[in-house]
């Protein structure tokens, strides 16, 4: 598979803007064959060391503008219930955050309190008995909730087939933000949910809050197009949360930047120059990337890298424009 995708001749965007080419007619054909989510449940894995809002801010904007940035395409304008455990401070605190989130006309977000505590787990007996009933009520809407696990297996598995078989009768859509530092595989998720995502850490580019991958399980095979693993990098200015979607590069910054001088145009020894290192290791780190995108950057986008990485900075280098933010 990997010989396959550095055998695709490489695309040409102009200027960068990737949603008017060729390769962004075709991703945006490509993602409109896909099926839209149905009801039932998906589960999101999300590291410990990544901070749990920007994720689920992210995913619950994308359900809510019916967007299909991670490749899960979401019926338009999905009504939310996001289920915050605890004595209701942290229901004050989502709302306050959504203060500073790009309003959406016409899709409703309603925080709701549950338990009693912050550590009311619900993936047990008790807090599935809270869940089940608002899930049966929420035809048409999506569910959203967070839990932090690091049981066996066996537990998890039984509440998930629940929660999936009570979102599929209702005719609603579960989202389940797992903060867990376990494997998919570990836990076997993909045999008792719709769709499994696995969150991970990236590096964050400049000027950037903090950024992360989404990786749809069941879409991995579309990874070499640039459909089902993304990274969203998490703004704040202006006194507003914004989101950029990108096609996953790598998690790290060099080997982004390595990959974004290759589709500008240099050479293997033109970029061991600026990242101080030789051609042959330049082309170790390309084999590793995906496949190359010809892109002509802005003048400067070079200069904001070196803050956070080791680089020679060139004046002739020209900037990598930011997706749409959404």
């Amino acid at each position: 598979m990997k010989k396959l995708a550095k055998s695709v001749k490489p695309v040409k965007v102009v200027d960068g803007d990737e949603e008017e080419s060729s390769i962004g007619t075709t991703k945006k054909l490509m993602l409109q064959t896909l099926e839209l989510v149905q009801p039932g449940l998906i589960v999101f894995m999300i590291p410990p060391d990544l901070i749990l809002s920007h994720v689920r801010s992210a995913v619950e904007h994308q359900a809510r503008s019916g967007g299909q940035k991670m490749g899960l395409r979401f019926p338009k304008k999905m009504p939310v219930k996001s289920l915050y455990a605890g004595n209701g401070r942290k229901v004050s605190e989502a709302k306050a955050l959504a203060l500073a989130q790009t309003p959406l006309d016409g899709a409703s977000h309603e925080f709701v309190p549950i338990g009693t505590r912050e550590s009311f787990n619900l993936v047990c007996d008790e807090g599935l008995c809270v869940v089940h009933p608002i899930i049966e009520k929420a035809k048409g809407s999506l569910v959203t909730f967070a839990q932090t696990i690091d049981a066996p297996s066996g537990p998890l598995a039984e509440a998930l087939i629940r929660l999936r078989q009570t979102a599929k009768q209702a005719g609603s859509f579960v989202l389940l933000f797992l903060k867990t530092d376990r494997r998919p595989n570990e836990l076997q998720l993909t045999d008792y949910c719709d769709d499994v995502v696995v969150i991970a850490k990236c590096s964050p580019d400049p000027s950037v809050l903090s950024a992360f991958s989404t990786d749809v399980i069941g879409l991995r095979d579309l990874n070499e197009v640039g459909i089902g693993k993304m990274m969203c990098s998490v703004r704040f200015r202006n006194g507003q949360y914004t989101w950029t979607w990108s096609s996953f590069i790598a998690a790290d910054i060099l080997n982004r930047v390595i990959w974004k001088l290759r589709g500008s145009g240099k050479t293997f020894n033109e970029i061991g120059k600026i990242v101080k290192c030789d051609k042959s290791t330049v082309h170790r780190h390309m084999a590793d990337l995906p496949p190359l995108v010809e892109r002509k950057q802005k003048e400067g986008w070079l200069k904001p890298y070196a803050d956070l990485i080791d680089i020679a900075i060139d004046s002739d280098d020209d900037s990598d424009p930011e997706s749409k933010e959404e």
